[in-house]
């Protein structure tokens, strides 16, 4: 028996944006993939954390915000790129989205317990919502003794690759200011070196005194 079936996930529809979704057996509006998908920034080429920059970090953005609406409009074949782009780049919910596509086989993507385990146990660390992190729990526990050790190093190695400290992005679940609704932000570590050299520019432009030039002499 392998690990791919020998447990079931439980969904965690809520949190990543499932409802309002054609009922069960109806059609998934589906758009072929095509030349846009080249925008996606991340290929399986490494771009080390102190190498990435304004233009890159501005295209994974772009991937995940296009990921997410596509998503919930349930044009998962569609997301899959996008998602994995960012997913790939330390975006949480990217990574839970990308985790929960694998596994259920939504859009056409082949169903895989490897990879949704591994996603979505990258995504459930410290500093991500309590629900991933409780999704990840009942997926761990639903794992038979015998193939736990196989799925704990799975997530090890998911953890490795795409975790915050190892491509160079923080996240945090924020609570909304008078609310008790949280949201989990993510932002690349040297994102506000560059904001701030911009600053310190521009600020160095205000209040450089101009150059006045010498009178003409007659």
């Amino acid at each position: 028996m392998k690990l791919r079936k020998c447990f079931v996930l439980t969904p965690i529809a809520l949190l990543l944006g499932l409802t309002g979704l054609p009922a069960a057996g109806a059609e998934t509006p589906r758009k072929a993939v095509g030349d846009d998908v080249e925008e996606v920034v991340v290929t399986e080429e490494r771009i080390a954390p102190e190498d990435f920059n304004p233009v890159l970090m501005q295209r994974v953005r772009d991937s995940n915000g296009r990921g997410a609406r596509l998503y919930r409009q349930g044009r998962y074949r569609d997301a899959f790129p996008y998602l994995l782009a960012a997913a790939k780049r330390g975006f949480k919910l990217a990574q839970a989205r990308v985790g929960y596509i694998y596994q259920e086989g939504l859009g056409g993507v082949n169903r895989d317990a490897f990879a949704a385990i591994g996603w979505i146990g990258a995504a459930a660390t410290h500093d991500t919502t309590p629900e991933i992190r409780a999704h990840f729990k009942a997926m761990l526990a639903a794992v038979p003794a015998p193939f736990k050790p196989q799925a704990e190093a799975i997530v090890a190695d998911y953890r490795s690759r795409y975790s915050g400290d190892a491509v160079g992005m923080s996240c945090e679940n924020r609570r909304l200011a008078g609310t008790h609704i949280s949201r989990l932000k993510c932002v690349f570590d040297n994102e506000f070196d560059f904001r701030d050299g911009v600053d310190a520019a521009l600020m160095g432009d205000l209040f450089t005194p101009a150059t006045i030039p010498p009178p003409e002499q007659n």
